[in-house]
């Protein structure tokens, strides 16, 4: 749907702040075009995407480096929850922990054949980077989870 507001102002005649307000919503009316446009083509992929896959992952230790760590990540199928874990691990690091919830989630996945478009979710910056490729692995931890 286009927005359609004309103002007739005389440019010779109408004040700054007239000409201004005019541009100014012409400006704004363009936007919602394109975001209209945008929210159109999101539906059109959402209704093509037959199953997308949402893991949300998260890890921590307490006493980093050597302490008890804790990992869990949650799977959503379409936006339905169909599978959580969690667990512990002895003498472990906060990368360690983020590492393993994700690669428990994968497992999971892998493991029961769930098919669709994975979409990860995670607050580590080092395991995204590092998994999509845009930072190096230094650690032993982090060259024991990348392929």
């Amino acid at each position: 749907m286009k927005h359609s507001i004309q103002l007739k102002l005389d440019e010779e005649v109408a004040s700054f702040d007239e000409i201004l307000k005019r541009r100014m919503i012409e400006w704004i009316l363009k936007k919602l075009d394109k975001l209209e446009e945008m929210m159109d083509k999101l539906e059109e992929m959402m209704e093509a995407e037959e199953d997308l896959l949402t893991v949300y992952f998260d890890g921590g230790c307490i006493r980093n480096p050597g302490g008890l760590g804790a990992w869990a990540y949650v799977i959503y199928k379409n936006g339905q929850r169909i599978h959580y874990d969690y667990g512990l691990i002895p003498n472990s690091t906060n990368n360690w922990a983020e590492y393993t919830a994700l690669e428990k989630a994968i497992q999971f996945i892998v493991g029961h054949d769930i098919q669709g478009s994975i979409h990860v979710k995670g607050d580590s910056q080092l395991v995204i980077q590092q998994m999509k490729g845009e930072w190096r692995a230094y650690s032993n931890t982090s060259e024991h989870f990348i392929p």
